[in-house]
């Protein structure tokens, strides 16, 4: 009788430990990936939510750098009015700030002023702007969210060193802006930053 030739494979359980083996590995590869996947995202949502930060200050202390007192513009009301969650206020419309003390004159043209409001509504902080010369009733064409914030605090010190959370607080400061301002910023994601900025004109 023909003896039948020897066979070599792979048995049975041999396929299925190598089957075992492999699922434990590609099982392995996909939680490495997704947990990259998952940081890569969770990084650049906290990059976002920084830039936007950022952006926020940087924004809010270059509006307060440039406020203009109502001085300087020649009218008796007061320009710079603010309380502890808002303030209004009027600016340069380009970046060159222009020294009434340096020109010796007061600024008489309105169009190159822009009127400035910060305040929070449903926990957004809103910049709206608007030309000086325009009435100053804003609509929301004229609103900028720029970030989602829990808490926005501001307050004002003076000529005296005395902190207030409004301004004016007398009828001298009317025609002033405060020599410092500094406010809180709290955002959604519990990130606290403080700036405290002196308005160009108050350094003249």
């Amino acid at each position: 009788m023909k003896s039948l030739a020897k066979q070599s494979g792979m048995t049975l359980l041999e396929v299925l430990v190598a089957t075992s083996i492999l699922a434990v590995i590609s099982a392995m590869a996909f939680l490495t990936i997704d947990n990259m996947v998952r940081a890569k995202t969770s990084l650049k949502e906290h990059t976002d939510a920084l830039n936007q930060q950022n952006r926020a200050l940087f924004v809010l202390q270059n509006d307060l750098q440039m406020a203009v007192s109502s001085q300087q513009l020649g009218v008796p009301n007061a320009e710079f009015i603010a309380d502890s969650r808002s303030i209004s206020l009027l600016r340069y419309k380009n970046e060159l700030a222009i020294s009434s003390k340096i020109q010796g004159t007061q600024v008489q043209d309105q169009t190159v002023m822009r009127r400035v409001k910060w305040y929070v509504r449903d926990k957004h902080l809103i910049r709206a702007v608007q030309p000086a010369h325009q009435n100053i009733q804003f609509d929301s064409k004229q609103e900028q969210v720029l970030i989602d914030v829990k808490g926005f605090i501001c307050d004002y010190i003076g000529d005296s060193g005395d902190t207030v959370n409004r301004w004016p607080n007398s009828l001298r400061e009317n025609s002033q802006v405060p020599r410092v301002i500094r406010c809180t910023l709290v955002t959604q994601n519990d990130q606290t930053s403080v700036i405290k900025v002196t308005p160009w004109q108050a350094i003249w």
